[in-house]
């Protein structure tokens, strides 16, 4: 009995890590770091980029997709110290699950096959690093 136990622990730790594992943040980068000619230049500009995470949830699941975004945004700009927030603020964003190719008209019509949700968005700059 104790094996089937374990089993059943391994596969409810499985499932729960593979639930955890869709909940993240995501990052688009909208101005790529540009580095000088040559070292002794360094970077002309350090780059910007957004990140944002779903507000859906727990407190200490949104927690953590917010340090995730975090951490990339420090992964993004070279250090945690480098990241120079500019705007945060909440969007509600609709994402479809199939074409409209691929729907009726009654469908279409009665917007069934949109999914919304609430996100956080983080947009900032990287500043350069002290020489």
């Amino acid at each position: 009995m104790s094996g089937r136990l374990q089993e059943l622990r391994r596969g409810a730790a499985l499932a729960a890590l593979a639930l955890l594992a869709a909940c993240d943040a995501s990052l688009t980068v909208t101005r790529r770091r540009v580095k000088g000619p040559v070292a002794e230049v360094g970077i002309l500009d350090p780059g910007a980029a957004r990140v944002r995470w779903a507000l859906k949830g727990p407190g200490w699941l949104v927690a953590k997709r917010k340090a995730r975004a975090m951490k990339l945004a420090a992964e993004f700009c070279g250090g945690p110290g480098l990241v120079k927030g500019v705007l945060e603020k909440d969007l509600e964003l609709a994402e479809t699950r199939f074409t409209e190719d691929d729907l009726d008209a009654e469908t279409f019509a009665d917007r069934g096959h949109y999914k919304v949700d609430m996100y956080r968005m983080l947009e900032f700059e990287c500043e350069k690093p002290q020489p």
